[in-house]
């Protein structure tokens, strides 16, 4: 009957032994990962994209920048432009009607912004992308659905 009872305590104490093992190394996992979501959410999340937006008075569409902050705090832009060749050089393009740079941009907010298509046509290199410079010193490049639209019009425009 002794024996029993000791065979019994010692398979309890395994038991809680597991138990706390998986439980002490499902909370080390859970630690890590708020640990590692915290510093994500210091990170500046945001999106860069070329569209095709209308303008207030016109009548069709024109190609715009969209910048989009998915950070949880605001960024301020510095300036938007477009990416060239394959050297991927960066060039800052003049944008209509915006009144001063930098521009504070609010958490999940989005800035349009509208510039000269001439700026593209007077460039002989492949557009490669489309980038924003943030008031901090980070490049955000972006690539957007309408680039390879964009693409093919200039490069019809270009043509003699």
């Amino acid at each position: 009957m002794i024996r029993d009872m000791m065979f019994w305590k010692d398979e309890i104490t395994l038991g809680i032994a597991i138990f706390g093992a998986v439980f002490g190394f499902t909370g080390m996992m859970l630690g890590l990962y708020n640990a590692w979501a915290a510093r994500d959410l210091r990170r500046v999340h945001a999106r860069v994209m070329l569209i095709s937006a209308q303008r207030r008075n016109m009548k069709e569409p024109q190609p715009a920048f969209e910048v989009i902050n998915l950070s949880v705090f605001p960024i301020g832009i510095s300036e938007v432009g477009i990416v060239l060749g394959w050297r991927r050089r960066r060039q800052a393009v003049n944008p209509v009607a915006i009144e001063q740079w930098p521009q504070r941009l609010e958490a999940r907010d989005a800035l349009t912004v509208f510039f000269d298509v001439s700026a593209l046509l007077a460039q002989d290199q492949r557009l490669a992308g489309v980038y924003a410079k943030l008031v901090s010193g980070e490049v955000i490049d972006g690539r957007g659905p309408e680039l390879k639209l964009v693409r093919r019009m200039f490069g019809s425009l270009r043509k003699p």
